[in-house]
């Protein structure tokens, strides 16, 4: 079981298009290693604008053709494994739900959209004006006006009405992932650099188009603390997985063994407060704050680490928000302490893996050694977590590993998951400095 390879993402990175307030490279490392990097600059309008330019055709395909089918999918798939054998017309009937999905589920999103719109709209990441923007980017298209379907005129306001509602998809799914945070004596400096934080998030949430449409975006914003990037979907405005210039953000959902917790739909999403942390905290304690202020839905558990080497895992519910530290977190998970080392594992808490599992195993192992490339090489395959994504940030290094899985293209089953793919490395003093495009007119 060998260590998983690792591509300069610089060695393999092509400019593929321009448009005023953004850049669109592809990453086509051996291996099949391939990558989308989104630069957008500017507010979130103008953000939202290049985005949309830039990636029109991904963003049309993801929302028309490949979430419909997700969806079919998943009822599908749930028809035949719940209805009894003994059901008369059982494949019809599985059939019937499959085709009425995409249209049930839409109006479930809108729902809710409805439901989150007042908590959406104060939220200081300006939401639905980066999703407007999309909207006219996507409707321009990335070399002029584009027509939406059947050749009719674009609609802005549907457009933007579906992709409000492709950001609600999260609030009705639940991630299985990992995290961890390591400094200190946890970590090995290497590259001539002092050790700095060291932090993982896996993203494991099965089959269906989101692997194949994973890229990194990386925004240059204006309104915000300074620029900060998310491995993400086209569309997507809230963040699941994300890094800044001053702190890196995991998550996984909170399930604990034996008891329900309590959640809400009536708040703002999960992932929108995600994405406020990403881009206005400073710091763990800013991003704590953030945390506590929110109007809060469903419990995950965030973990947040910053350039100072300071990480916290916050037991993030409707109620509270609680925060632990290395030395109180395993009080919540069940498993075993290490000096300047934060992690949680893939199952519900406490693990039913327990003291002996496969994460702390596999950290035992690795304690004093742990740095970005020996973390992203290892902990995920040994502990097979990060089947869609996988982020690891080492601030001493001042780097990113990102890797993605692959479905076939029904999206139906995986041909590699991300902890079986070989990972792109970021430079991140090179991400932050990229230069805005000038010498052509912003779209308005």
């Amino acid at each position: 079981d060998r260590a998983n390879p690792i591509y300069d993402a610089s060695r393999y990175q092509k400019k593929a298009a321009e448009v005023p307030n953004g850049v669109l490279y592809e990453v086509s490392a051996p291996d099949q290693a391939s990558q989308k990097v989104l630069h957008v600059f500017g507010d979130a309008h103008e953000r939202g604008v290049a985005a949309g330019q830039l990636l029109s055709s991904e963003l049309r395909a993801f929302i028309d053709v490949d979430l419909p089918a997700f969806y079919s999918l998943l009822v599908r798939q749930y028809a035949d494994e719940h209805l009894p054998a003994w059901l008369p017309a059982r494949g019809t009937i599985a059939h019937a739900a499959a085709r009425a999905a995409p249209s049930v589920l839409d109006t479930m999103l809108a729902v809710l959209l409805r439901m989150q719109r007042p908590f959406l709209e104060a939220s200081r990441s300006a939401f639905f004006a980066e999703i407007a923007g999309l909207a006219r980017g996507v409707c321009l298209g990335s070399g002029g006006a584009a027509p939406g379907p059947a050749g009719r005129a674009c609609d802005e306001a549907s457009l933007a009405q579906r992709i409000a509602q492709l950001n609600m998809l999260p609030e009705m799914l639940r991630m299985r992932c990992s995290m961890l945070g390591a400094w200190g004596e946890a970590v090995a400096p290497s590259g001539g650099r002092p050790a700095g934080l060291v932090q993982m998030r896996t993203l494991d949430f099965g089959a269906g188009p989101f692997a194949n449409a994973s890229m990194v975006s990386v925004h240059h914003a204006t309104d915000g603390a300074g620029s900060f990037a998310m491995v993400t979907f086209p569309g997507f405005v809230g963040a699941v997985t994300g890094f800044s210039e001053h702190i890196a953000v995991s998550e996984k959902v909170d399930l604990t063994q034996g008891k329900a917790l309590p959640g809400t739909y009536r708040g703002q999403a999960v992932a929108s407060v995600i994405r406020d942390i990403l881009q206005f905290a400073r710091s763990s304690e800013d991003a704590v704050a953030i945390a506590q202020k929110a109007q809060r839905t469903w419990p995950v558990w965030l973990g947040v680490g910053d350039s100072a080497n300071r990480f916290v895992a916050m037991a993030y519910g409707m109620n509270e928000v609680a925060v632990f530290d290395e030395s109180s977190l395993p009080n919540a998970t069940g498993q075993p302490a290490f000096k300047d080392l934060a992690y949680i594992d893939k199952h519900p808490q406490p693990s039913q893996d327990g003291p002996a599992g496969a994460l702390p195993t596999a950290l035992r192992a690795l304690y004093g050694k742990l740095s970005g490339a020996v973390v992203a090489q290892n902990i995920p395959r040994l502990t097979q977590s990060g089947d869609v994504h996988i982020a690891v940030c080492d601030f001493g290094n001042r780097a990113v590993f990102v890797a993605s899985g692959t479905t076939d293209p029904s999206g139906g089953s995986f041909v590699r998951k991300a902890y079986e793919a070989p990972y792109l490395q970021f430079d991140m003093d090179a991400l932050w400095a990229e230069p805005r495009p000038h010498g052509v007119t912003a779209v308005v």
